[in-house]
């Protein structure tokens, strides 16, 4: 099973995302604080990292280059979210692997999300 960890401050907005991906019978674990990312990333082992942009404690651009520049971490890939213009996503240089903007479709972020997943997960 995937397991899919998700970063978002805004908890009505992980909480339902945390439903959707539940739904789709992945494990999921939320956090609301950028303070817990690395230790989560360390014990949850993430398939796929689900991130907005704007958290209150940090830039999610810049918390996804910090995920790829560790090299335990470096292959997870990077989802981010934002209701940010798509123009404005590469403001910040990132390394994400995908950009989805809210308000989202819930197929297709799907379909971005299993896209990024590979078959040989536990």
């Amino acid at each position: 099973m995937s397991r899919i960890l998700i970063v978002d401050d805004d908890v009505t907005n992980a909480d339902l995302l945390t439903s959707i991906f539940e739904n789709e019978k992945f494990e999921v674990e939320s956090i609301h604080n950028c303070d817990m990312l690395q230790a989560t990333i360390q014990s949850f082992q993430p398939n796929l990292i689900l991130m907005d942009i704007q958290l209150n404690c940090a830039d999610g651009r810049i918390l996804c280059n910090a995920i790829k520049n560790n090299p335990k971490n470096a292959k997870i890939p990077v989802v981010l979210l934002s209701a940010l213009k798509p123009s404005k996503f590469l403001e910040i240089p990132c390394a994400a692997d995908d950009f989805v903007i809210k308000p989202f479709d819930v197929e297709s972020l799907m379909q971005i999300v299993k896209s990024h997943l590979t078959d040989d997960v536990d």
